[in-house]
C-alpha cells in the first residue's frame, strides 16, 4: 500500500504542475537573416534576432499584464555603444511587437534587458537589434568563415510567460574585409601616380594613401588628385577582400539606431610606418585620395 501511495502522490503532483503550465506562453526558436561582418572590425553589427511567444485564449490561470526580463548571450564580446554612463544603457535594444525600444546593458558577452512591458495577452514578438561585436578577436580567417551566434533566456513576472531558454542562432559570419596591400612607386611622366578607379564602396576598389615631399616639386601635379606643390614618393593601396567591405557612413548606419545615436564615420584604416630613419619626416594627406 505504501508503494501505491507514493505512485499516486507523484501522479497528483504532476497533474498540479501541468495545470499551472497550461496556457502559459511558449516561445518559438529564434530566427535571423545573418549579416556578413569583417574580422578586422571591433564594432561589427550582427543581424537582428526575432522570436515569438504565444499565449492561448481562455487559459488558466487568466492572462495578466506584467513584465519580462531577457538575457542574450553572444559568442563574441559585445561592443554596442554605451549611451548612458549612469545606467549603462547601450544602443542594443529589444522591441516587443515593434513598440518602444528597451535598452540593454552589457557585461562581456551578455546583454541584459529588464522591464519589458507585457500586455495581458500575446502573441509577443521580440526583436533584438543594434548588437555590435568585436570580430577582431577571431583573428585572420583562412578556412571556412566562422559563425557568430546568439542564444538567450527569458522569464516573466506574471503568469503569462514561462521561463524559456532560446536556442543558439546564427546572426552573422565573419570574413576578412581587407585584401592584399601594396607599396607602389610607379608614376606618370609628371611624377603623379595614375590612380584610376575611385574608391566607391561595392566594387572591390582600393583606398590610397599618398606619401609626398613638399620640397621636391613645386609644380601643380593635380591631374591625378595630387595636392599642388607636392610630389608623390609612393602610394599605399589597400584592397577590399569582398565587395562592399569598405562602407560609407550611410552604409554603417543601415539599422536605424536609437534617437540621438549616430554612426560617427565609415570604414577607417590605420597605416603604420616602421623603421623610419632619424631626421626624416613623412607627409601624408588628411584623407583618402580618389
Amino acid at each position: 500500500m505504501a508503494n501505491f501511495s507514493k505512485i499516486f502522490g507523484l501522479a497528483g503532483t504532476a497533474v498540479v504542475f501541468a495545470g499551472m503550465a497550461f496556457g502559459q506562453a511558449t516561445c518559438t526558436s529564434p530566427t535571423s537573416q545573418v549579416n556578413i561582418v569583417r574580422t578586422e572590425g571591433t564594432t561589427e553589427q550582427v543581424a537582428p534576432l526575432t522570436f515569438t511567444c504565444t499565449y492561448g485564449a481562455g487559459s488558466t490561470p487568466a492572462a495578466a499584464a506584467g513584465s519580462a526580463s531577457l538575457q542574450i548571450f553572444v559568442s563574441l564580446p559585445v561592443t554596442s555603444k554605451v549611451l548612458s554612463t549612469s545606467t549603462g544603457a547601450t544602443e542594443a535594444v529589444v522591441q516587443l511587437n515593434g513598440g518602444t525600444p528597451v535598452q540593454g546593458t552589457v557585461s562581456g558577452t551578455t546583454i541584459s534587458f529588464s522591464g519589458i512591458v507585457l500586455p495581458a495577452a500575446g502573441p509577443y514578438v521580440f526583436t533584438v537589434s543594434n548588437v555590435r561585436v568585436n570580430a577582431s578577436s577571431l583573428g585572420g580567417i583562412t578556412g571556412t568563415p566562422p559563425m557568430i551566434t546568439e542564444s538567450g533566456f527569458i522569464s516573466g513576472s506574471a503568469a503569462n510567460l514561462n521561463p524559456a531558454a532560446l536556442g543558439v542562432t546564427q546572426v552573422a559570419f565573419a570574413q576578412n574585409g581587407l585584401g592584399t596591400s601594396s607599396l607602389n612607386k610607379t608614376f606618370t611622366s609628371n611624377g603623379a601616380f595614375p590612380i584610376g578607379v575611385g574608391s566607391t564602396s561595392g566594387a572591390n576598389n582600393f583606398v590610397i594613401c599618398n606619401a609626398y615631399s613638399p620640397r621636391i616639386d613645386a609644380a601643380n601635379l593635380g591631374t591625378s588628385g595630387t595636392p599642388a606643390g607636392k610630389s608623390l614618393a609612393f602610394v599605399v593601396r589597400v584592397n577590399e577582400n569582398t565587395a562592399t567591405a569598405f562602407k560609407k557612413i550611410s552604409e554603417e548606419s543601415s539599422q536605424v539606431p536609437l534617437s540621438g545615436n549616430t554612426v560617427a564615420n565609415g570604414t577607417r584604416f590605420a597605416v603604420n610606418f616602421t623603421n623610419v630613419p632619424a631626421n626624416v619626416t613623412l607627409y601624408v594627406p588628411a584623407g583618402i585620395l580618389t
